[in-house]
């Protein structure tokens, strides 16, 4: 009878330390919806490790992948990305949406491959932009309500977005990323939540 009190105790004391003291929590960054079976994401440092922006990626299989991977090194050795890192990492998203939108402007002339990196970088930023999340929390509730909702009809609903250009940005990069799905509709576009039924776009009779 003694020892199986001498066992209680014990546990009870481990349940208490456990409470007084639990582990640290390591937080995870979300995983984008993206085409690649590579998926980059900008982890949030903590106060607990060095300020530091990088990028990091899993396979098909959910299995961490090597950071010499050429996916992820086009991304982490591309001078856009190695100005930009200390920004994010600063947490001067401000300067670093700036900074991106000065090179969004002439990236029209840039080799194809320069702009489909570019879009990668921008992509794995838009995810890691607490204006971004912050918008997308508070417009969904708005498309769930409203499937179909034109796109200028959600702006007054992102306050975090300081203008017009700032809620375009977040509603393309929401598209790429699988927040909403947008369809293109006269000079505007009709958003819908994923897995929201969207009503046949009616097609014009052809006359011979």
């Amino acid at each position: 009878m003694t020892a199986l009190f001498v066992v209680i105790g014990f546990a009870a004391a481990l349940l208490l330390i456990k409470k007084l003291f639990p582990p640290p929590v390591t937080p995870q960054s979300s995983i984008r919806r993206y085409s690649e079976p590579v998926i980059p994401v900008v982890p949030v440092t903590t106060a607990s490790t060095p300020p530091r922006a990088y990028v990091t990626a899993v396979d098909e299989k959910g299995q961490p992948v090597s950071d010499r991977d050429p996916r992820i090194t086009e991304v982490s050795e591309h001078p856009v990305f190695k100005t930009l890192a200390p920004m994010v990492a600063s947490g001067d998203w401000g300067s670093a949406r700036g900074f991106l939108q000065k090179i969004a402007y002439g990236i029209n002339d840039a080799s194809a491959d320069e702009r489909r990196i570019f879009k990668k970088i921008m992509t794995i930023f838009a995810e890691a932009d607490p204006m971004y999340q912050l918008c997308i929390k508070g417009i969904k509730p708005f498309i769930e309500a409203n499937p179909g909702i034109k796109q200028t009809a959600l702006y007054p609903h992102m306050a975090a977005a300081p203008d017009t250009e700032s809620c375009r940005y977040v509603l393309y990069f929401a598209h790429e990323l699988g927040d909403i799905v947008r369809r293109k509709k006269g000079n505007s576009y009709e958003v819908f939540l994923l897995g929201q039924a969207m009503p046949e776009t009616p097609t014009t009779a052809k006359h011979g």
